[in-house]
C-alpha cells in the first residue's frame, strides 16, 4: 500500500503516495478555479463563472536497460474513460505476443521544442478526474506486475517506472496564446 497503489482508485484511504498526490493535484486545481471565479465575478461585476479549466494528461513508462516501454498502451484498447476523458496512443503493445501481450514496444526518446525531453509515441490518458488518473496508474502497475511475474531473471526488478502528469490550464473561450489571461486581470492566472 505504501508503494503508490492499492485499493480500487475510488478514495485515498489506505492508498500510496501516487494516489494521494493525484488527489491533491486535482483538489488544488479545483480550489484555484473556484477562487479565481469569485475574484473574476467581483472585479468584472458578473455572476460567478469558471474563469479557467484544466486538463490532465498522464503517461506511464518503464525504463529498463536504456529502453523505454509504454505501460498504458494496452489500456488504450481496453480502458474506458468517463465523460470528458480519453486516451491517445502513438505507441503500443505488439499484437499477438505469445506471452499474453506483455512485450511492449520500445519507444523513442526525443527532445521537442518547448516541451523538453519526451517519449515519442507513448499512450496518454486525458482527463479532469482524479479517479480516472488513479485508474490509469493502477492499470500501468498491473501491466508492470504481470511482466515481473513472467520475468524469470528478475530483469524488471532493476527497472524504473515513471508516471508523468502534464497539467494544461486554459480560460474557456479564449483564443490561442491567451488561454491564461482574463479580461480585467493584469497578468496570467
Amino acid at each position: 500500500e505504501g508503494e503508490g497503489r492499492g485499493g480500487d482508485g475510488d478514495d485515498t484511504k489506505g492508498n500510496g503516495l501516487v494516489h494521494l498526490a493525484i488527489t491533491e493535484i486535482v483538489r488544488q486545481l479545483e480550489d484555484k478555479s473556484s477562487k479565481f471565479a469569485r475574484l473574476a465575478a467581483e472585479r468584472l461585476r458578473v455572476p460567478v463563472t469558471k474563469p479557467f479549466d484544466f486538463l490532465l494528461e498522464a503517461s506511464f513508462v518503464e525504463v529498463l536497460n536504456e529502453n523505454v516501454r509504454d505501460l498504458l498502451a494496452d489500456a488504450v484498447n481496453s480502458f474506458h474513460m468517463g465523460e470528458g476523458g480519453g486516451m491517445r496512443a502513438g505507441g503500443g503493445m505488439r499484437k499477438g505476443d505469445p506471452d499474453g501481450g506483455t512485450k511492449l514496444r520500445v519507444l523513442q526518446i526525443v527532445e521537442e521544442d518547448g516541451e523538453g525531453i519526451q517519449t515519442s509515441g507513448a499512450a496518454t490518458v486525458t482527463t479532469r478526474s482524479a479517479e480516472e488518473l488513479r485508474a490509469a496508474f493502477n492499470q500501468g502497475v498491473r501491466v508492470l506486475e504481470a511482466m515481473k511475474a513472467r520475468d524469470r531473471g528478475f530483469l524488471h526488478e532493476r527497472s524504473s517506472a515513471i508516471f508523468q502528469i502534464k497539467i494544461s490550464q486554459f480560460a474557456a473561450g479564449q483564443t490561442a496564446g491567451e488561454e491564461d489571461w482574463l479580461p480585467g486581470f493584469p497578468g496570467p492566472i
